[in-house]
């Protein structure tokens, strides 16, 4: 958990099955085109 990882798309269906899978995994940093 060095770096943090970019997550594009974090609000559509993918992005929020690798943050339900992976939440505690790696510091996130969150975009999206919709505010979260």
């Amino acid at each position: 958990m060095d770096e943090p990882v970019l997550l594009t798309g974090a609000g559509g269906r993918v992005g929020q099955a690798i943050l339900r899978d992976l939440a505690g995994e790696f510091d996130w940093r969150l975009l999206d085109r919709e505010p979260l």
